[in-house]
């Protein structure tokens, strides 16, 4: 696969670390922690690649921007998580970072419709940039309300580290093949006896850098059709996993950092209610950092590459059934894979590996590890370019705004959280400020069709019960993926899935949810007593006449996929719970 050019990563990298470096050092940023240990994070970076036309095409001149940031680390479990959207549940970089940069989308496309002409398909003079970055969407002619990248602009995403999930399956097993190697020599040494460095072939989890395994046992790599919980079974590939979380709390139901790249990939990480307006915004290229691994027997290069390869099946290769079909997706085909550059060392200085060896440097004759080794950083900071040059910083602590308390008064259970306390990439901000910028959008043309209605039931709704043509895309594309959707449905604009058929994906999916909690030890009913279970009453409209429904395919990549759908979505603009009714669609098209 080719790489984007070394020059460009480096630059990017460096992007984002002087970024991150520039923030203040107060607030959510690791720190020493008052019982004396250090903390850790993990920094992921959104950067916009932007090429002159009227230049020579080589990287030299390539303008490159960052426009989002974020730390973080956590996630919540599913006893934690709100049916009004105002708080936070997935706070790992990766996923802060596509929330920024997917609100910073938003305001853009706002921004250049009000300072452009939007009418306008030519390039804009030369040199004209709108807050130090050229323009970076077109109107699609022909097509009200409809916008796309310009062709120059592409989307690179940085990671100081390897994806949690699937991507990050090499990484695991070559850390556990070190730690194997460390014990055996201590124990040797101890015993008096010599040794020689262990082969790689006695360890049978650690990939090999032609991309080829080492003699395991097959099952060992069998594509698993069944959610994992964070690092169990961690010789299965292809396979969805959650965050891993403690193993004494609720598990999350949130999908590892590696499964939503993938999705991201497939359907673009604009998500649902912005496909209404934009065309799929797709990654062009993936930067991540690792720190090679000195005690297996693999050159930095040869890690580089075995953890690549990984990393490019996770990201792209387990998506093969879904870009050979013939689904239409608006113009996004044909679609080539994202470039994957591995960094090593990139340097990051919050780093596990920068922190730990830090706290090594000052760690006394008579310390032991285990009472200094750093812990993971409780809080997340976000960063989103504006206009001003400082950007805007918040600061992200158990989903809320660094501070804020989640208790609520008494007779106020059903009430959001005020928006001082709410995060500002909460979901409910989130549907409160598309609604805006969609309406400002349609007034300013005085045009009734694209996008969204101004008003909706809920959340819920707007993405699902959308007659937005590209919305009902994006919910093919994402049904086809999960399995839900196949045949000649997926390429049929006018589908819509039935009443039926969806009352019986929807309590299929709840069903998975109870199955996975219960194979995590939890008890059902310890799953009933949350929030979720009876936030809201579910209304399915029967529908006339007959419809079968039928059970998804277990060989779509992201069969099994955890769903909260309703049951963490159905608030309106104002953060209150709505009852979701179903809308009664029979269609014979519905598979």
């Amino acid at each position: 696969m080719q790489e984007t050019s070394r020059k460009v990563s480096l630059a990017s990298v460096e992007k984002c670390h002087k970024q991150y470096e520039a923030l203040p050092p107060r607030g959510a940023k690791p720190n020493r922690r008052t019982d004396g240990r250090r903390e850790w994070t993990i920094l992921s970076g959104l950067l916009l690649k932007i090429r002159d036309p009227s230049r020579q095409q080589d990287d030299d001149n390539d303008e490159i921007h960052l426009i989002a940031l974020a730390t973080g680390v956590k996630c919540s479990p599913l006893d934690r998580i709100s049916a009004q959207g105002d708080i936070l549940h997935d706070s790992h970089a990766e996923i802060l970072t596509r929330r920024a940069a997917r609100r910073w989308f938003l305001r853009r496309l706002s921004d250049e419709n009000q300072h452009w002409d939007e009418d306008a398909s030519e390039e804009p003079v030369r040199g004209e940039a709108l807050h130090g970055i050229p323009r970076i969407f077109e109107r699609i002619p022909e097509v009200v309300n409809r916008w796309r990248l310009r062709q120059k602009v592409q989307v690179l995403w940085y990671m100081s580290t390897l994806p949690c999930g699937d991507a990050s399956t090499a990484h695991l097993q070559m850390n556990r093949s070190a730690r194997y190697q460390s014990e055996r020599e201590e124990m040797t040494l101890s015993d008096g006896l010599e040794v020689e460095r262990t082969d790689l072939a006695l360890h049978p989890h650690v990939f090999r850098p032609n991309g080829s395994e080492s003699s395991s046992k097959r099952e060992d790599t069998v594509a698993s059709s069944e959610v994992v919980r964070g690092r169990a079974n961690a010789t299965s590939l292809s396979t969805l996993r959650t965050k891993p979380g403690r193993p004494d709390s609720l598990p999350s139901a949130s999908l590892s950092c590696s499964d939503k790249l993938a999705s991201y990939v497939a359907l673009g990480l604009q998500g649902s209610l912005l496909s209404a307006l934009v065309e799929p915004i797709i990654p062009s290229a993936f930067i991540i950092g690792f720190v090679p691994n000195d005690q297996i027997p693999l050159s930095t290069e040869e890690q580089g590459k075995a953890l690549q390869q990984d990393c490019q099946r996770a990201l792209w290769d387990r998506l093969g059934v879904c870009f050979d079909s013939e689904i239409g997706f608006d113009n996004a085909k044909p679609r080539k894979p994202p470039t994957i550059t591995l960094i090593p060392n990139p340097g990051f200085c919050h780093s596990k590996e920068s922190v730990e060896c830090a706290v090594r440097a000052e760690l006394g004759p008579h310390q032991a590890w285990d009472d200094v080794e750093p812990v993971p950083a409780a809080g997340s900071v976000t960063w989103i370019r504006t206009e001003r040059s400082k950007g805007n910083q918040e600061n992200v602590v158990a989903g809320l705004k660094m501070g804020a308390s989640p208790a609520k008064k008494k007779g106020q259970e059903l009430l959001p959280l005020h928006a001082s306390r709410r995060s500002t990439l909460c979901k409910l901000n989130w549907y409160r400020e598309f609604l805006q910028v969609d309406t400002e959008l349609r007034r300013r043309k005085d045009e009734e069709a694209g996008g969204l209605p101004t008003q909706r039931d809920s959340y819920f709704g707007a993405k699902n019960d959308s007659d937005n043509q590209h919305v009902l895309a994006y919910r093919r594309r994402k049904l086809h993926l999960r399995g839900w959707l196949s045949g000649p449905a997926t390429s049929d604009p006018s589908w819509v899935e039935s009443a039926a058929q969806r009352r019986h994906r929807q309590d299929r999916e709840w069903q998975s949810i109870k199955s996975f909690v219960g194979s995590s030890g939890w008890t059902v009913a310890e799953l009933e007593a949350t929030r979720l279970a009876s936030a809201v009453e579910i209304h399915s409209a029967e529908s006339s006449g007959d419809v079968l429904v039928h059970e998804p395919r277990t060989e779509s990549p992201f069969f099994g996929w955890l769903v909260l759908g309703s049951r963490a979505e159905s608030f309106d603009s104002e953060g209150m719970l709505r009852s979701t009714t179903q809308p009664s669609r029979n269609s014979s098209r519905s598979p």
